[in-house]
C-alpha cells in the first residue's frame, strides 16, 4: 500500500494560533509526526466529544513518540476559550479559510451536518454530556484526522463522512505503535 504524501496545499498551509498570531502549520510535524486532528468548530458537541477521547490518548501519542495537533474552523478566540475548557496542555489553531480542510479533502456541506447518522450520533454524544454550544466557526464543515511524519507522508488519513462521525483513539494509537519514530 502506497502511503501518501501530504498535500501541497497543508505544506503551505498557516493557521492561528490561540494568540492570534500566525504559525506556519508545518512547523508542527518537522521533528516528530503529528496527529492532526481537524475539528468541525469549536462549539460542536462532537468536536468536545472527539477532544476529550483523543486527549486522554494525548500521553500515549507523545510516548510513541509523537505529538498531538487540534485545527478547527472558528476563530483565535474561539480557539483559545476551546483549548481552555477541552484540549489543555495540546495546541489547538483557527483556519477560519478552511485551507487545511480543503486540503485533506474534508467534506462540507449541509447534508453531510444534518442526516439520519448525525442524529444518531448526537443521542450518543449528549449521554456522554456533552452539550452544543454556539456555533464557532463553519457549521457545515466536517472534520479529520490525520498522522503527519516529518518526512511529509500521511499513513492514516481519516474523513469524517457526516458530523459526528471520527476514528477512535485505539485506531491512531495502532498506526503510531507500527511506525518506527526514531528519537529526535
Amino acid at each position: 500500500m502506497t502511503v501518501p504524501a501530504v498535500p501541497r496545499a497543508l505544506l503551505d498551509a498557516t493557521v492561528l494560533g490561540v494568540d492570534g498570531a500566525p504559525v506556519r502549520l508545518a512547523s508542527t510535524w518537522t521533528e516528530r509526526p503529528v496527529v492532526l486532528v481537524l475539528l468541525r468548530h469549536f462549539g460542536c458537541l462532537f468536536c468536545k466529544e472527539q477532544a476529550a477521547e483523543i486527549s486522554a490518548a494525548g500521553e500515549e501519542i507523545e510516548r510513541l513518540g509523537a505529538r498531538l495537533v487540534f485545527v478547527g474552523s472558528g476563530s483565535a478566540q474561539y480557539a483559545r476559550w476551546f483549548q481552555e475548557d477541552y484540549a489543555p496542555g495540546w495546541p489547538v489553531y483557527s483556519d477560519a479559510e478552511l485551507v487545511t480542510y480543503r486540503a485533506l479533502e474534508a467534506r462540507r456541506g449541509f447534508r453531510a451536518s444534518v442526516n439520519a447518522r448525525t442524529v444518531w450520533l448526537s443521542v450518543r454524544a449528549l449521554l456522554r454530556g456533552f452539550r452544543q454550544g454556539r456555533t464557532q466557526g463553519d457549521q457545515y464543515q466536517q472534520g479529520a484526522v490525520a498522522v503527519i511524519t516529518p518526512e511529509g507522508s500521511m499513513p492514516y488519513i481519516y474523513v469524517s463522512e457526516v458530523a459526528g462521525d471520527h476514528p477512535q483513539p485505539r485506531d491512531v494509537l495502532a498506526v503510531l505503535r507500527g511506525m518506527r519514530i526514531a528519537a529526535r
